[in-house]
Order: C-alpha cells, then sequence, then structure tokens
C-alpha cells in the first residue's frame, strides 16, 4: 500500500513542478474518491473502492503546433475483485483491455487480491494548425454524435450512458485531417489504426449550416461494414431539436451480419427557473434477441449503441441552490425484457475546486417476473487541480 500511496504522491509532485514553468505548459486534472455500494440481494452486498488520478498536459511549442497528453491512473480495491479472483477470473483483463487501442499504452502496474492498480495514456497526440487545416495525429477523442446519449454517429469513440465516471470518453489511435473552407463549414476525414481490415475505421465528414440548423453527412468504412449517417441540431421554437442516423451495410455478401439502421432523435428545453428537460428516442433495427448478459457484455459501438429495438430516455437537471444540483434520468425499453434504468443525482460544490457527488444506478427487467436487475449506490468526493 504504501508504494501505492508514492505513486500517487510522485504525480502530484510532478503535475505541481510543471505548473511552474512557462505559459507554454498547460496542467491540469483532478483526484477522485469513490465508493461503490453494489446491492444483489439484503444478504449479498458489495463494497468496491476507486481512488482515480487524472494528468492532463498541453505544450505549445509555437503558435501552429500543439502536444498533448493524458494519463489516467485508477487503484480499485473491494469485493469485486476478490468476487472475480475466488471464480478463477481475472478482473484485470476486465480494466484493462477495454482500455487500450492499437498502441499498447495501457498497464496493470499491481494486482493483489483485493486491489488492482492500473494505468492508460488516454491521450498522446501532436496537433498541427495552418490557415484552414488542422491536423491531428496520435491517440484522441474523435466525437463526430451530436446526441446527449446515443451517438449513431460517433464512429471512432462510442460509449456507454451508464459509465459516468470517464467523462473524457476513451481515445482512439487515429490521424484527422480537418479543413475549414468558411466559418460555418468544415470537411474532414478520419482513420483508426488496426491489427486488421476488418476491424478498421475510415470516414468522411461534411459539416454546414443552413436555416440556423447544424447540418452533418458521413461516409466511410466501418469495420467491414460500408457507412452512411448525418446529423441535425438547432431549434424547434424554443426546444433543442437533434437528430442522429447511420446506416450499416455488410461488404461482404457472405457475412451473417444484416444491413442495419441506428437512429436517434431528442428535445431539450432550459427553463426560465434553470430546469433543464431533455427526451431521447432510439431505433436499433437489428437489436437482436437482447437478454440480460447482452445488457452488460455487448461492446458499445455506433452499429449497437444500445442492445434493444426500441428505447426511450428522458433526463432533468435543475440547481436547487447555488451549490446543489440534482438530476434525475431514465431508460425505458420495451420487448422481452421491458428493461427499466432509473438514475437519480445529488451533486454538491463544496469550494470552487472541490464536488461531492451521489449517485444511484437502478435497473429492474421482466424474467419470470418484474425482478431487480442492479441496485448500485455511488459516493464521489473530486479535487481538482
Amino acid at each position: 500500500m504504501m508504494k501505492v500511496l508514492f505513486f500517487f504522491v510522485a504525480l502530484l509532485l510532478a503535475s505541481a513542478s510543471y505548473a511552474q514553468e512557462p505559459s507554454k505548459f498547460l496542467v491540469g486534472g483532478y483526484i477522485k474518491y469513490m465508493q461503490t455500494l453494489g446491492i444483489q440481494s439484503w444478504d449479498n452486498i458489495e463494497v468496491d473502492n476507486l481512488l482515480h488520478h487524472r494528468l492532463n498536459l498541453s505544450y505549445f511549442p509555437s503558435d501552429n503546433v500543439t502536444l498533448k497528453a493524458a494519463l489516467r491512473n485508477r487503484l480499485i480495491y473491494g469485493d469485486s475483485p476478490k468476487r472475480y479472483h475466488s471464480l478463477g477470473l481475472s478482473y484485470a483483463s476486465l480494466i484493462d483491455e477495454p482500455a487500450d487501442d492499437f498502441f499498447p499504452l495501457s498497464r496493470v502496474l499491481v494486482e493483489r487480491e483485493p486491489f488492482l492498480l492500473h494505468t492508460v495514456i488516454d491521450r498522446l497526440n501532436v496537433d498541427f494548425a495552418w490557415k484552414d487545416w488542422q491536423i491531428t495525429v496520435g491517440r484522441q477523442r474523435i466525437n463526430w454524435g451530436v446526441n446527449l446519449a446515443w451517438n449513431p454517429n460517433d464512429l471512432f469513440n462510442a460509449y456507454s450512458f451508464f459509465d459516468f465516471d470517464y467523462e473524457e470518453r476513451p481515445g482512439s489511435d487515429a490521424v484527422r485531417v480537418q479543413y475549414f473552407p468558411s466559418y460555418t463549414s468544415s470537411l474532414e476525414f478520419a482513420v483508426k489504426a488496426a491489427d486488421s481490415v476488418d476491424e478498421a475505421v475510415a470516414a468522411l465528414l461534411w459539416r454546414t449550416n443552413k436555416w440556423s440548423y447544424d447540418f452533418q453527412l458521413l461516409s466511410g468504412y466501418f469495420k467491414q461494414d460500408f457507412v452512411l449517417g448525418g446529423a441535425w441540431a438547432g431549434q424547434l421554437k424554443n426546444a433543442g431539436f437533434k437528430g442522429e442516423w447511420s446506416l450499416f451495410t455488410p461488404l461482404n455478401s457472405d457475412s451473417t451480419r444484416q444491413t442495419k439502421c441506428t437512429a436517434a432523435l431528442s428535445v431539450d428545453h432550459m427553463f426560465q427557473n434553470s430546469l433543464f428537460l431533455s427526451g431521447s428516442v432510439l431505433y436499433n433495427s437489428d437489436a437482436g434477441d437482447a437478454s440480460l448478459f447482452s445488457l452488460f457484455v455487448t461492446e458499445i459501438s455506433a452499429r449497437n449503441v444500445f442492445p434493444f429495438e426500441y428505447s426511450m430516455l428522458v433526463l432533468a437537471q435543475y440547481p436547487v441552490r447555488d451549490r446543489l444540483n440534482v438530476s434525475f434520468s431514465s431508460i425505458y425499453s420495451p420487448g422481452n425484457l421491458d428493461l427499466l434504468f432509473i438514475n437519480p443525482g445529488l451533486s454538491f460544490s463544496i469550494r470552487d475546486n472541490w464536488d461531492l457527488d451521489f449517485i444511484a444506478q437502478l435497473a429492474w427487467a421482466r424474467v419470470i417476473t418484474y425482478d431487480d436487475l442492479a441496485k448500485n449506490f455511488y459516493l464521489r468526493l473530486k479535487w481538482s487541480y
């Protein structure tokens, strides 16, 4: 344990020393402690702890060049690693494998029951800007989605709505070229590094603004599929109105997969009292036979952002006081499972760089009767620097 504490202290000292450098350096990050209470049943309660450190570094050697790196460190200890170990399973693989991309920038530094220490460089890129051009090479976040929860256009960095503790989202080892012919339009091409053609992603995206709406259209290759998609974002009277869709067609005629359409539509509104409401609907044409197993193990991608044919989301946020905010979201997926997910939250800003959050994730599904699927409660303290 002392070695682990020394590791985190060394990172903090390194951050502080960098902060004293000239303005060509930009340093930031946070430290979070989160305790999780997972209630499978009243006689089966698991307690897990997470110490989460992030270090963001930017270096500006010239006006046209930016170098960025970000390090994510997590110390996880509690009942979940212990349970996996008792079953002969690797909790380290569960954490390590999804964290990496083409280049091996992820490591399990310590793995001893009941805890492990994991680190990953999830941003490492160089950015060149010249006139109307911008080129970014390396591990980066390429966000093409426009909706809040479900993003069929997010070909490179799709993420799970359930993973609330990873605000920055994963990165891809990719090359991205952007061209800005005007203030309201852009054209970009991105290609993701892959071990084989079957896992490669390469696409072209065009953005423009018309009738006070932002429009985009994309086309390319996505893991053995030809993909065509688009999105819009604008105002419908006093409400925000967004839509996003992608059509995936297998290029291999022998493929068992079918042509698939994924589409999401959302409406949101901010009231005068600062109450924010949002509603979203998702259609997934080739969801297959969704099961409880598929809900937790299905790989999230633009082709399958949620493993149900139809899903509906409502979200509300309201600042009760200057430093106190409440939130609520719920997902309902009708069908053979009738999945219902409820996600209330409470956030309190203790000071300018200190935040305390209480979050619950509750789920029910129809198995034989309408049974509990999950009851997880999270208490999180965050210090930003």
